[in-house]
């Protein structure tokens, strides 16, 4: 496999690592409502209801990833995805020929991502990006409404000092979460954009990490809320493998260019 396949491979994984890490927990919000252009009253709660994926219990799709490096297409590929809340997840992705070329599982807060062809096995533990509820201690909520969208603030608080860690923008008309942003140390690591939406699923998600890297993820025939055995979601064994540490800010992921 090419040094290009195998780089798009290893963007791939970490990046859908990052999307379907998932928070459980329920949150603790600040109250303060306004109204949307319907009438209907919107709060932290009305927003925090509305998030991407929220009432999903299990979702198993098929998926058609692009991977893009300074707008340019490196590598495109179909795969499997399989998540069962909160924070189990199964993605594997396959060759023209049908083989597989990566399997990425998250377990217990543990992430792997494995590629068979070099043989290594990417282990490790990554910061939460909540698509579904968001944590509740250490945490405080505001939101703005802004002239076409509302924008939920998530803060993060940490010995009293307090640091933005995320925003989430909501469509003023329908409360569609369309798109997502990540900060760590004050600096924006991580953008995710949703479109193509069939009732609050998103058909398309844009993923922008680092500079100029651009993941596209399309999901295809999706079945939500059916059972999923829990063996599925099993940690890949150690033997004979070549084990890396994941270590942020996934240097040792995604190749500089």
């Amino acid at each position: 496999m090419s040094a290009v396949l195998r780089n798009a491979l290893k963007k791939t994984g970490v990046i859908l690592i990052l999307l379907c890490v998932i928070s459980c927990a329920s949150s603790q919000m600040q109250k303060r409502s306004v109204n949307n252009s319907s009438g209907s009253p919107v709060s932290i709660e009305a927003l925090m209801d509305a998030i991407v994926f929220k009432d999903i219990k299990t979702l198993r799709s098929e998926v058609a990833v692009r991977t893009f490096k300074d707008n340019e297409l490196i590598g495109q590929f179909e795969g499997i995805l399989a998540f069962m809340s909160p924070d189990a997840l199964n993605l594997r992705i396959f060759s023209s020929m049908g083989n597989n070329l990566m399997e990425t599982t998250m377990s217990n807060g543990i992430v792997q991502a494995y590629v068979p062809n070099t043989n290594v096995l990417f282990e490790g533990k990554l910061p939460i990006v909540s698509l579904n509820d968001l944590p509740e201690e250490d945490h405080i909520f505001r939101f703005e409404e802004l002239e076409d969208r509302y924008l939920l603030y998530v803060f993060k608080t940490d010995d009293g000092v307090v640091e933005l860690a995320s925003k989430y923008f909501f469509e003023k008309n329908t409360l569609l979460n369309t798109s997502i942003y990540t900060y760590m140390g004050g600096m924006q690591y991580m953008e995710m954009r949703f479109s193509d939406f069939s009732g609050k699923i998103p058909g398309k998600m844009n993923i922008v990490f680092h500079p100029s890297s651009v993941l596209e993820i399309t999901i295809k025939n999706p079945i939500l809320n059916t059972a999923i055995p829990a063996n599925y979601f099993k940690p890949m064994k150690h033997e004979n493998k070549t084990v890396k540490t994941i270590r942020y800010p996934f240097s040792n992921l995604i190749s500089s260019q």
